[in-house]
């Protein structure tokens, strides 16, 4: 689930598109706006904002059901369960 405050990287297919600093902003790796996150609800950056699709997890789909872009927690670790001795 997205949760602002933390850090993304925003991927599409597998390629990196973009990231998120601790704030509900998706800037483009050519440092534009891309969309806003607001709770689970996606929208333009445009003025009027449009909506355009909501979170599924950490997934942004838009109104069809179709995959805008995917986040992954920068920093998150996948070694549930190991100790250091």
């Amino acid at each position: 689930m997205f949760k602002e405050g933390n850090t993304y990287t925003v991927l599409k297919d597998g390629v990196m598109i973009g990231h998120i600093n601790g704030d509900e902003l998706i800037i483009t790796t050519s440092n534009n706006l891309l969309y806003r996150i607001d709770v689970d609800e996606i929208y333009t950056i445009s003025i009027p904002t449009d909506f355009v699709g909501e979170m599924d997890g950490l997934t942004g789909r838009d109104i069809h059901g179709n995959v805008l872009f995917e986040l992954e927690l920068v920093g998150a670790s996948t070694n549930y369960g190991t100790t250091d001795c």
